[in-house]
């Protein structure tokens, strides 16, 4: 959602509200990088080397240096894939909710279940935004 409406702003020239996703944009990717810290610690019990996955996108271009430096701040550095990957295959035995599938192997995950907690929410502003942006089909 940021990404698009980001790009719409870009699109039709609107600075206003450019700034006001950029202006949130890191902010809200650093609630969602701490709570998949805390989720891990709850589902592995302890800390396990994540993933970045930033999408090719004009806004993460624009601010790549501030997410780098938000990540840079907390502690993460950079390894490669292979390293990540490294002795993933984790004891773990809980159902896992679709957003937390990737902490584990799917096929270790019988039907335990985790309490249910959700990943941070964009913005309400953002949201609106984003559904006044026409659909192609």
């Amino acid at each position: 959602m940021f990404a698009n409406v980001y790009a719409e702003g870009l699109a039709k020239g609107n600075m206003e509200l450019m700034t006001h996703v950029k202006d949130e944009y890191v902010h809200y990717m650093e609630t969602v990088v701490d709570f998949f810290e805390q989720r891990t610690l709850e589902v592995v019990g302890h800390d396990i080397p994540q993933i970045l996955l930033m999408h090719s996108n004009r806004l993460n271009a624009d601010l790549a240096g501030d997410l780098l430096t938000m990540l840079k701040r907390r502690g993460y550095r950079f390894i490669t894939l292979d390293q990540a990957l490294k002795g993933s295959r984790l004891p773990v035995t809980r159902e896992l909710r679709r957003h937390e599938r990737h902490l584990v192997d799917p096929s270790l995950v019988d039907d335990q279940s985790l309490p249910d907690k959700s990943e941070p929410q964009e913005p309400k502003w953002l949201k609106q935004e984003f559904d006044r942006i026409p659909k192609s089909e």
